[in-house]
């Protein structure tokens, strides 16, 4: 590749809908009682999204992708914390054969004394790999293609308070299919396994006080997860992730709302190179080509400030700082790598929120482009 990652994406799309389903589900067809002279509550139909894109970057030629969001306040939560069912599928492919195709969804239940989320996917999507560590040369950049076929169940329970405990857990084949000799991903496979059976289980701990699942604007989130991929559970690869997730959002004036993020991961053991903590994408240190640093530790701080516009428009500005390290014996705040920019947002939901966003991100020596349903923080 060149000297410098130019990320460019150019990005032609179309929105449609954001209506209502007409057809109530079963849970609406009985009614308590409403008290005299008190409102209604809202039907609980779904709003849905669908945004299919046509766009080109360098990575991956011309491409096309198709999500579908569906969104439904859920029977939980209270009038101060809203919880909202979600539904999504994505389909991606482009002419270099690459594809990818996701299942997603969250429910709660039982007055939000119930959660569970699960994530389903198959991709066959080829990337770049650098190496590991934090000062990798552009020169470096190693083509590979990875198959990667998992699932992602979450289920968690109240315990008090607004404090949740519960297990995840990762179900899954990986192989990496093609690589070049003598370059990043043939060294890295000389000692770590080229496929295999993913099978990780462990706790989670999370603490929720936001007002929205969908939108928070007041409030935050505080989640650990443990994942350990062990043979006493079929697991071929054998090592351990850890992650911690901090979200905080505040209400400012003009309904803007300010919202951070500080985030943690630490791998132990020998993973395969799409696991390995990635610094970049359309979540955090946006603007940074995802994977374009990976190492075993991804520490990283985020903010970012939504305002409305007008109509159901909104703006963004975001920045991010972060690096990755070998372990955390070497974690420090020397040539952390930088990340900003700005952002637009749709509205697209009638009695929930539904965000489409557009944002521009910068960081030295590469541009990225986003356009996606729903929020990075």
């Amino acid at each position: 590749m060149k000297g410098a990652l130019a990320r460019a994406t150019v990005i032609f799309g179309i929105t449609l809908g954001a209506r209502a389903a007409a057809a109530q589900s079963p849970e609406t067809a009985a009614v308590a009682p409403v008290p005299e002279g008190a409102a209604a509550p809202p039907p609980r139909a779904w709003d849905f999204a669908v945004l299919p894109l046509v766009y080109y970057q360098p990575e991956t030629s011309l491409g096309a992708v198709g999500q579908v969001m569906l969104v439904r306040t859920a029977s939980s939560g209270s009038a101060t914390e809203e919880r909202h069912d979600t539904l999504s599928a994505t389909v991606t492919a482009t002419l270099r054969h690459q594809y990818a195709f996701g299942l997603s969804g969250m429910k709660f239940w039982n007055q939000d004394h119930d959660r569970l989320q699960v994530d389903l996917g198959i991709q066959r999507f080829p990337t770049t790999f650098w190496g590991l560590g934090n000062d990798t040369p552009e020169g470096a950049a190693d083509p590979y293609t990875p198959l990667t076929v998992g699932a992602n169940p979450n289920y968690s329970h109240r315990v008090v308070g607004r404090i949740f405990v519960g297990m995840n857990a990762v179900v899954g084949y990986y192989r990496l299919q093609t690589f070049a000799p003598g370059g990043p991903v043939a060294d890295y496979l000389a000692t770590h396994l080229r496929q295999g059976r993913l099978v990780g289980v462990g706790p989670t701990l999370t603490r929720d006080s936001r007002d929205d699942s969908n939108y928070p604007r007041a409030g935050s989130l505080t989640s650990l997860k443990m994942l350990a991929y062990l043979p006493a559970w079929l697991s071929e690869y054998r090592f351990v992730e850890l992650e911690a997730d901090q979200r905080t959002f505040i209400s400012l004036p003009r309904s803007s709302v300010l919202a951070l993020q500080a985030f943690g991961q630490v791998l132990i053991g020998e993973a395969p190179i799409d696991v390995l903590p990635a610094l970049g994408g359309p979540a955090m240190l946006r603007g940074y080509f995802q994977g374009r640093y990976r190492d075993k530790v991804y520490m990283v701080g985020q903010a970012e400030w939504r305002v409305p516009l007008f109509w159901r428009l909104g703006a963004a500005v975001f920045g991010a700082v972060g690096n990755v390290y070998p372990d955390l014996a070497h974690v420090d705040g020397d040539h952390l790598k930088a990340a900003g920019g700005l952002g637009l947002r749709l509205n697209v939901g009638r009695r929930n929120p539904v965000n489409i966003r557009l944002d521009v991100a910068r960081a030295p020596g590469s541009t990225g482009v986003y356009l996606v349903i729903g929020e990075a923080i």
